[in-house]
């Protein structure tokens, strides 16, 4: 057995002046461990285990002349071969004194969790005043805005990524901090992640952040002590609901000439100041005069078109009589539940799975309903995920345990099982990592687990044609996830495209192992969903290509940045696509 890695523990009262206190380290095991410990389960705050020597009671927090004084509060560091793997703060000290006190070693149990733990305790009061006002932001945007608040004073630095989903604030009062940034990772979807780097920044990655390094273990790769898998019908789910947060979206105006009064009212509303999807049949509206407030009219939205801003109300109740030309409007939109469901799967099992609600921040029914319509495909199936590694680090080579201990939430993990006996033999997942653990003691062993989630995302490059005709002059980037029966992109084209019937999207692997067409199913549907519209058609694999034909569609393709896409039924079989 190699030499164990050299573990360094340091402690600080103010997060500056550090103490090494790794002399005092007992034997017993320590533990530490960031991310989330099963995939569809939240993010939750890291925690550490650690057990102390406390010889003459050198680190004991009730001795005013301790060496160090622990304390609850304080920073603490623990470092592998000098690089810092964990840091937060101490939340627990507990002492054992062992013979009544007159034995000159007491045991001491230091305890805490990493910075999201100061979220866990945080609450912001009215979300909407707090942040920036009313108005609509991308996920991660969101997160920063949260963060900043003067009244959280979250000390920790964070990376945060832009996000790829439009929310909206909820009218809310007071909520948990971290509830919220948890919603906004349920919002975002896909692939997305929240957590601790290992010097403690806050982390969070969009749904399209792709894996910085992929490692093999098994096989011709690093060696792998136990791995887990588990086919179980907990990630199993046929039907799903999204529920998305009332909100409220003020401030947009309009300089058309109406008066105050009842009935059926048109405007036609000026340069929007969000996106405009809160203005769905069936949203409250109060608008009012600017220059004569006295002058307002309360009732509900009858239609928006958001090409040209047309909207019309129902108005109910009013005051006042003028007619103005300084409007001012207010939209409440109330809470929604979008559902969808897979109809192939309720003809298998019989049964509809349906798990509880899921909360969410989307602003837009239309890419709630494609996120939902995402989710019930990929989960249609009871699937066989390997959800968990164990690598003994004592047991591999200089290079295998740099390569392990380089290792980050995010990365990815292509792993190889052997089965023995039976077919296959073998299985193959290329999974990111959501978890990560180590388990220290004092014989030399030292345990890293890696908590495997989603399919890796990995890149594909795409061209866009219409009735056969390449439509952009350079390759756009499409970034991909597959799974047995489904996947999801999200497209970037360098210039507009019209969504018009006999537009494709043909999408080309490079780089990557291809499997045979043969007992696949050729066509597919899919739908997908941005914050320019919407469009569905078909979707054809024909053992090189994956093209996109596009039937119906409310919006130029490629009039927005990305699109998130659901894909159902694309395959019969069993197909992957390892990162290369």
């Amino acid at each position: 057995m190699a030499a164990p890695v050299a573990v360094t523990v340091s402690l600080s009262h103010d997060g500056s002046s550090w103490s090494d206190v790794s002399a005092y380290v007992s034997a017993a095991p320590l533990s530490f461990q960031r991310g989330r410990s099963r995939a569809l389960g939240e993010w939750q705050p890291g925690t550490f285990n650690l057990p102390v020597l406390n010889f003459a009671r050198a680190i004991d927090p009730t001795n005013d002349a301790a060496t160090f004084q622990s304390r609850p509060g304080d920073h603490i560091k623990i470092a592998l071969g000098g690089t810092t793997h964990w840091r937060g703060r101490v939340r627990q000290a507990s002492v054992k004194y062992e013979r009544g006190g007159t034995y000159p070693t007491s045991r001491l149990i230091l305890s805490g969790s990493d910075g999201l733990s100061t979220l866990a305790k945080a609450t912001v009061t009215d979300l909407v005043d707090s942040v920036v006002g009313y108005g609509t932001y991308y996920t991660g945007s969101l997160i920063g805005l949260v963060l900043a608040l003067s009244s959280l004073d979250y000390f920790n630095a964070s990376t945060i990524d832009a996000g790829d989903v439009v929310t909206s604030l909820p009218d809310t009062g007071t909520v948990n901090a971290l509830a919220v940034i948890q919603t906004c990772t349920r919002t975002e979807g896909g692939n997305s992640q929240l957590f601790t780097l290992k010097d403690g920044t806050l982390r969070w990655r969009s749904r399209y952040a792709r894996p910085s390094q992929v490692v093999v273990f098994g096989g011709s790769g690093i060696p792998i002590r136990d791995a887990d898998m588990d086919y179980t019908d907990e990630e199993w789910a046929n039907r799903v609901s999204l529920t998305m947060a009332q909100h409220v979206d003020p401030d947009q105006t309009s300089s058309t000439s109406v008066t105050s009064g009842t009935g059926t009212k048109n405007f036609t509303l000026d340069a929007l100041t969000s996106d405009g999807f809160g203005f769905s049949a069936g949203a409250a509206v109060y608008v009012e005069s600017l220059g004569s407030p006295g002058n307002n009219m309360t009732g509900t939205v009858t239609s928006f078109v958001e090409s040209t801003r047309a909207l019309v109300c129902d108005i109910t109740s009013k005051n006042g009589s003028s007619t103005r030309t300084d409007w001012v409007f207010t939209f409440t939109e109330p809470a929604t539940t979008v559902t969808a469901s897979d109809a192939q799967s309720r003809a298998t099992f019989d049964e509809y799975i349906t798990p509880p609600d899921i909360a969410t921040y989307h602003r837009n029914a239309v890419v709630a309903a494609a996120e939902a319509t995402l989710i019930a495909a990929s989960r249609a199936y009871p699937s066989r995920r390997i959800s968990s590694i164990d690598v003994e680090l004592a047991r591999l080579s200089s290079a295998q345990r740099s390569s392990v201990l380089g290792l980050e939430i995010g990365d990815a993990l292509d792993v190889s099982i052997a089965l023995g006996a039976g077919t296959p033999s073998t299985l193959r997942q290329v999974r990111q990592i959501d978890g990560i653990a180590h388990q220290i003691s004092g014989s030399g062993s030292h345990l890293v687990t890696f908590t495997l989630g989603n399919e890796a995302t990995v890149n594909w490059t795409a061209t866009l044609k219409q009735n056969g005709t390449t439509k952009t002059t350079s390759a756009p980037l499409v970034v991909y996830t597959v799974n047995d029966d489904w996947c999801e992109a999200s497209f970037y084209f360098s210039a507009q495209q019209t969504g018009t019937i006999n537009t494709e999207v043909k999408v080309t692997p490079t780089g990557l192992p291809l499997p045979s067409v043969s007992g696949h199913m050729a066509v597919g549907t899919f739908l997908f969903a941005g914050s320019g519209g919407n469009a569905s058609g078909v979707v054809r694999w024909d053992g090189t290509d994956l093209t996109f034909r596009v039937h119906n569609s409310s919006t130029p393709l490629g009039q927005t940045p990305n699109f998130a896409l659901a894909v159902n039924d694309l395959l019969a079989g069993s197909l992957s696509f390892p990162i290369a």
